[in-house]
C-alpha cells in the first residue's frame, strides 16, 4: 500500500450504471498497460473514487480521495486472490458501499442501489474480459507468447 499526492483532479475514464457509458470506457479508455482497468466514477459528482488496474505487471487498485488531491494505492496479490478482474467484480458486488466510504465517498455509499450495481457489474465484467481477450490477441499478434 503507498499513499500517492497530487495536485488536479483524479484522471476518471468512467464505469458507471448504463451499459451505453460502459461500452464507451472499453472502446476508448480502459484497455492501459497490458491490462484492464475498471473505473468507478459517481454519476452525481463526476468523481473517480476507485479504480482496479488489472493489469499484466504490478496490478493494483486505487482509492482516490473525495477531495481529489490524494489517493491510496493497494497492491494486488495474485497468489491470494486469483484473478484481479474475478476479485474485483466480488469486490464490487459485496463491498462497494464500504469501499466507497473508505474513499471518503459515504453520500454516495448511502445511496448505492444493489440492484442497479449488479446489472453494471455483469456487463462490466463482460466488456472487461471482452477487452482481456483483444489485449491477449494483440499480444499474440506482436510476437509475445502464445
Amino acid at each position: 500500500m503507498w499513499t500517492r499526492e497530487f495536485s488536479g483532479s483524479a484522471s476518471s475514464t468512467a464505469c458507471s450504471t448504463t451499459p451505453e457509458e460502459i461500452q464507451a470506457a472499453v472502446d476508448g479508455k480502459t484497455i492501459e498497460d497490458n491490462g484492464v482497468s475498471i473505473h468507478v466514477e459517481a454519476v452525481e459528482d463526476g468523481h473517480e473514487y476507485l479504480r482496479f488496474d488489472c493489469f499484466e505487471n504490478e496490478p493494483h487498485y486505487h482509492y482516490i480521495d473525495a477531495s481529489g488531491k490524494s489517493q491510496t494505492i493497494m497492491e494486488f496479490d495474485r497468489v491470494a486472490h486469483g484473478d484481479m478482474i474475478t476479485w474485483a467484480i466480488g469486490q464490487l458486488r459485496t463491498r462497494l458501499s464500504v469501499m466507497l466510504e473508505y474513499a471518503g465517498g459515504g453520500g454516495i455509499a448511502a445511496r448505492v442501489q444493489p440492484a442497479q450495481v449488479e446489472a453494471a457489474l455483469e456487463e462490466a465484467e463482460r466488456l472487461a474480459r471482452k477487452a482481456e481477450k483483444a489485449l491477449a490477441g494483440q499480444k499474440r499478434g506482436r510476437g509475445a507468447g502464445p
